[in-house]
C-alpha cells in the first residue's frame, strides 16, 4: 500500500505538538526573553552594588559588566537568527510505502526506511496519521491525501496491524 503525500509546515507544527504531548520535555525550560532581560538587570544592579561597596577599579567592573552585556545580547541575536532558518528537511511531497517488512518514505532529500518493529506507537488526530518512532524521525500522514475517509481507515488499521 502507497500513498503520495504533500507534507506542508502546519503538518510539521502538528507532529511536533503530538510529539511534545507524548514526550513533554524534561530539564529546565528555555529561557524567554522576559529572563534575559530579568537576569542582565540583575547583573547591572550586581555590578552597580560592586561599584559602591567595593575598592574594585570601576573601569574592572564596568568593562567585565559591558563584556557580559555584549555576549548575552550575541548569544541571544544569534539564537534568534538560526532559528527556523531553513524549512526542516520532512516538508514537501513524500512517498510513504507500508511494505512487508516496514515503512519507507521517500522524499526528495532524503529516504527513510523503519521495520515495524521499530515503531513504538500509531496516533491519529483529526488531520493526520502519525508513526512515532522514538528517537528516530516519525513519519506524518495527512489525512487530506487519501481519497475517501475509508482509504484513510484502511491505511491507519494496516499500520496498526503493523503489516
Amino acid at each position: 500500500m502507497e500513498i503520495e503525500v504533500e507534507v506542508s509546515a502546519d503538518d510539521h507544527r502538528a507532529l511536533l505538538r503530538q510529539r511534545a504531548r507524548l514526550h513533554p520535555p524534561s530539564g529546565p525550560a528555555r529561557r524567554s526573553s522576559a529572563a534575559r532581560i530579568a537576569l542582565l538587570l540583575a547583573l547591572v544592579l550586581l555590578f552597580t552594588w560592586a561599584y559602591t561597596a567595593t575598592s574594585l577599579k570601576p573601569a574592572y567592573i564596568l568593562s567585565a559588566g559591558i563584556g557580559f552585556a555584549l555576549a548575552l545580547l550575541a548569544w541571544g541575536a544569534a539564537a534568534r537568527a538560526t532559528r527556523g532558518s531553513e524549512p526542516p528537511p520532512l516538508l514537501g511531497r513524500q512517498i510513504v510505502s507500508l511494505e512487508g517488512e516496514g515503512v519507507r518514505l521517500r522524499a526528495e532529500r532524503f529516504e527513510l526506511w523503519l521495520r515495524w518493529d521499530a515503531i513504538d506507537a500509531v496516533e491519529e488526530s483529526d488531520e493526520h496519521l502519525f508513526a512515532l518512532a522514538d528517537p528516530l524521525p516519525t513519519i506524518v500522514v495527512p489525512k487530506r491525501c487519501f481519497a475517501s475517509s475509508e482509504e484513510s481507515a484502511a491505511f491507519a488499521a494496516r499500520l496498526r496491524a503493523r503489516g
